[in-house]
């Protein structure tokens, strides 16, 4: 059963990243700049800042898709949450889900690998097996429940801070910039259970570039 358990979630936490890499993130294409714009950048020497976006056509503001400019691909992505290295992709509006389900389901596999290893190196003990212990055996063993440690402890709490993030339905770029300095501030707030069912629900929308 434990061997099953561990392949389930390693092919899980695989499909999952897999698609958090691959799904485009929700790229919003920028709207044209105003003759200001032009002005502005032209007295600037930096670069010129997207500060509205185009959806079917129509010029929005980047706060009304609670939009960012991804500094590391350079794209303005619709609810923005932050860029993973891990994930080698922007996490948007598109696949934050996936990025959630591929860090919950990693920790649920560095908890389930650690417990069994766990179990077998006290199991290895010369009072419990009345023989001597494989060297070789309980080095690997000691050594595979420190790395499954590391790892749920690193992502672990990632998968349960942003576990929290969905209860309030706030993104991480939101959160870190104080941008609702309390739950009541935040508009798209719709109480727990709601948040999670629009989490849980609502799929991926269609790319629009």
């Amino acid at each position: 059963f434990v061997a099953v358990l561990v392949c389930a979630l390693a092919a899980t936490s695989l499909t999952f990243l897999a698609r958090a890499k691959c799904t485009e993130p929700g790229i919003l294409p920028p709207a044209p700049p105003d003759d200001a714009d032009i002005e502005a950048a032209a007295m600037s020497p930096r670069r010129m800042r997207v500060t509205h976006v185009l959806v079917r056509g129509e010029k929005r503001g980047l706060a009304d898709h609670r939009a960012k400019v991804c500094r590391q691909t350079e794209n303005c992505v619709e609810a923005f949450d932050h860029y993973c290295p891990w994930v080698g992709n922007a996490v948007g509006r598109r696949n934050y889900r996936f990025f959630v389900g591929f860090v919950v389901s990693t920790a649920a596999l560095a908890l389930v690998v650690g417990a069994t290893s766990t179990a077998a190196l006290l199991k290895s003990h010369p009072i419990r097996t009345r023989r001597p212990p494989n060297p070789s055996t309980v080095v690997a063993l000691a050594c595979l429940v420190l790395y499954t440690a590391v790892v749920f402890l690193s992502v672990g709490s990632l998968a349960v801070y942003h576990l929290g993030l969905v209860a309030v339905n706030q993104t991480t770029n939101e959160d870190v910039r104080g941008v609702y300095p309390t739950r009541a501030d935040n508009p798209h707030d719709r109480g727990c259970r709601r948040n999670w069912l629009a989490f849980l629900q609502s799929g991926s929308p269609p790319s629009i570039v």
